[in-house]
Order: C-alpha cells, then structure tokens, then sequence
C-alpha cells in the first residue's frame, strides 16, 4: 500500500514538471516570435515617434569625457542603399550652379532646397503660436517647437521615396531645375473657380505619383541645402551607407557682397555674426565626419570650381561615384562659358572665373575687414588671407587665398563649437 501510495506520488510530480516545463517553453517562443516579427516588422514611413526618439534611427551628441566635445554616437537601421548625395551650402555660396553639374548626370534624381517651403511657413509663425500644412489627407497643425519633427519626416521622405507623405507646402513650392520635373506647380489661376478645384488636386495627385515613379526607378538622388548644417546632414549617414555629403565652401566676403548684390543686405539680423558662426559650425563637424566616416564627405571651394570647372567637376563626380562623359564636359562649358550671363539666381555665366572674384571691385573697404575679423579662424583654416589694404583688395593678380589641401588643414586644426544655439535637427534631440 505504501509503495502504491508513493508511486503515484512520483507520477504526479513527473506529470507536473512535464507540463511546467511545457508551458515554459511555449511562452519563450512566443515572446522570440514577437521579438522577432517586431525585428523584421516593415518600416511605416509616415510614422514618427517624437524628436526625442525617431522610429528609424537615433543621433545624439555627447560630451566626451576625454576631450569636453561632442562627438557623434548613433545607432540606427538601414533605409536605403541608394547613392544619396547632400550638397550642403550657404546662400550665395555656388551652390545652385554646384549642384547643376550633379542634376546633369543621368538617372538623377534632384531636388533644389526640399526644406524650403516647410521652413519659410514655421518661420512666418511667431513664438508659442501653431503653424498649418497641407497633405493630401488633410490639414495638420503643429507648435513650432515641433519643426524638427517635420522637417526631419520630410527629409526622410525624400530618402526613402516616399514622397506621398511630404506637405503641399513643400511639393507646391517651386525649385530651380533643369527638368523641371520636380515642380507640381500650374497655373495658380486655376484655384479661382471651385470648378476647376478638383481637377488642379488630380493634376498634384498624378505629379506626386510621378515624382514617386521617378524617384524610384532613380539609383541616384541629389538634394541640394543652405538650410541645413553638416551635423544635420551626418544624421542619416548611418541610415544611409551610400549617402555621400558635399560640404561647399566659399570667401565669406563674396557671399556677403552677392548677397547684398540681390537684396539681402548684410546689416539686418547680425547675418555677417552669424555667417561666420554657420562656417565654423559646419567645419566642426565636418571635421569629426571626417574622422568618423573618412571617404563620406568631401570639402570643395567655390572658388576652385569657377577657376577650374573641368577639373573640379571631375574630382566630384569620381567622389559621388559618376561616370564623367563628353556629355557632361559639353554641360560644364555651358553654365561656365555662356554666351552671356543669366539672371543671378540662375546658374549660367558668361566668366565664372570673373564672376567668382567681382566681389573684391565692389566690397567696401571697411565691410571686408569686418567680416574678415569675424569669420578669422574659420578663413584661416579655409586658407582664405585678409588682404590688408585696398591695393591687396581691388588687384585681382593677388592671390585672396593660398593653394592647400583644406581636408588636410581641418584635420589637423583646433576647431570647436562657436556659442550658437543648436540646429533645427538636434535641437529637441
């Protein structure tokens, strides 16, 4: 009776650690088949988390402990395979025309300023107040502290193709292109009868399905900025293993003087203080982009590009991976050595050799060295000299900058931070 007793004592113990361990089991497979359905989960590109944390990739700065400054420290999730190139410039630095000899090579897919329209609105919309955009399925309101998360879901959207999702602020808003096949604008007169409504939304409907179209069957895409910084830029270089970022550099004295030329006068809102700050910025990190992802970013002067358009165009086209034709020298005449020069926001010159140093005939005196005070350690490293009189100034024969290798010299130069306020990107990162 006693072994009987403990017999079934054993067979219920045996019976009861075979189903625990049963259970066991199924639950750990549960929990890895979620964890790996959630791994392989597909990429929802209109869905963004917040800008403290982006669903596909997150970039924050931190301060080392050795050095005191930031560095770049990412984890992230491929997006594309795409050869992706940022042109990252100033305006009136050369980068319209810069970008031209990019868009010129087939099977390009280019987009002038594709933060523009989205930026202008948030700038209109003072502090504490909600800025409205358009999509295809509504109106969104937004604060403006939440601009980076816009511009951001823009910028990838861009990226990824996924161009059904942009604001019509920024597809309505028209770029400078060769093709013009980035623009979904008509004639605006049509919105004046609510007839004719609903056929200008077909009309923007079939173009963004057909700048989808293009932007896919594309293997290249080029967007060209003066609104965003090369920390901004190195963000998605992660997410992006073929994205190459063209950093574009020129005289801060010229940029001012065109700049002033076309009516944006250099003595409203601080913009020499501030130009210089931009540069110095944008040398620092393109400094620590250098070092962190070496062969992903180039540095090229305006300068040499007007001086030596063949040679230079040649130099980026083997850096972005371009195949470098007799169709491509043929445009390369054509915007540097026009039969005459074009409006000054257009990209045709009759001398780009000339055009590039006009500013050293019209600039005040006075004017060059203020900037040339400002902006010192930044020309310094760009290899740009102060030209200390008006004979240095006005004689081209002069040499305004030394011959050097500017990737060497900022490698090798002690840059930081200047005191200026975070970019749009990172600001609530």
């Amino acid at each position: 009776m006693t072994k009987r007793i403990t017999c079934v004592i054993i067979t219920c113990i045996f019976v009861t650690m075979c189903f625990s361990f049963f259970y066991r089991e199924r639950n750990m497979m549960s929990r890895n088949i979620l964890k790996l359905k959630a791994k392989h989960r597909p990429l929802q590109a209109n869905s963004m988390a917040s800008a403290r944390k982006p669903v596909s990739f997150e970039h924050k700065t931190y301060v080392t402990e050795r050095t005191g400054q930031p560095d770049i420290k990412v984890t992230h999730r491929v997006l594309s395979q795409k050869n992706i190139i940022f042109v990252v410039a100033y305006m009136r630095s050369g980068s319209t025309m810069t970008a031209s000899f990019l868009e010129a090579n087939p099977g390009t897919f280019y987009r002038f300023e594709p933060l523009r329209g989205v930026y202008n609105k948030f700038k209109e919309t003072k502090a504490n107040k909600t800025t409205q955009l358009k999509y295809s399925k509504g109106s969104r309101t937004f604060k403006k502290t939440k601009m980076a998360n816009v511009m951001m879901k823009e910028l990838q959207a861009w990226l990824t193709c996924n161009l059904t999702s942009l604001s019509m602020e920024t597809i309505l808003d028209r770029g400078y292109t060769l093709h013009e096949r980035d623009s979904c604008i008509k004639d605006k007169r049509t919105y004046r009868n609510k007839t004719s409504i609903q056929s200008r939304q077909d009309q923007i409907k079939q173009c963004v399905r057909n700048l989808v179209k293009d932007c896919v069957k594309s293997p290249s895409i080029v967007l060209k900025f003066i609104r965003l910084s090369v920390q901004d830029a190195a963000y998605f270089l992660p997410s992006f293993p073929n994205m190459k970022i063209i950093h574009l550099v020129r005289d801060p004295r010229g940029i001012i003087s065109s700049r002033d030329r076309v009516g944006f006068h250099y003595t409203k809102n601080g913009s020499i203080a501030n130009l210089c700050k931009d540069i110095q910025s944008n040398l620092f990190w393109t400094k620590k982009v250098f070092q962190q992802y070496n062969n992903r970013i180039k540095i090229v002067h305006y300068e040499d590009i007007a001086e030596n358009p063949y040679q230079l165009v040649q130099e980026i086209y083997s850096f972005v991976g371009y195949n470098y034709s007799k169709d491509t020298e043929h445009f390369v005449t054509s915007v540097t050595d026009s039969a005459k020069s074009s409006c000054p926001f257009c990209i045709k010159r009759k001398n780009s050799t000339e055009t590039a140093s006009v500013w050293r005939h019209t600039i005040p005196e006075d004017l060059a060295e203020t900037i040339y005070h400002h902006c010192k350690h930044s020309m310094d490293v760009l290899g740009y000299l102060p030209l200390e009189n008006k004979f240095q100034l006005r004689n081209t024969n002069i040499a305004s900058r030394i011959t050097q290798n500017t990737s060497k010299r900022i490698l090798q130069s002690d840059l930081t931070m200047p005191p200026l306020e975070e970019s749009w990107l990172h600001q609530t990162l």
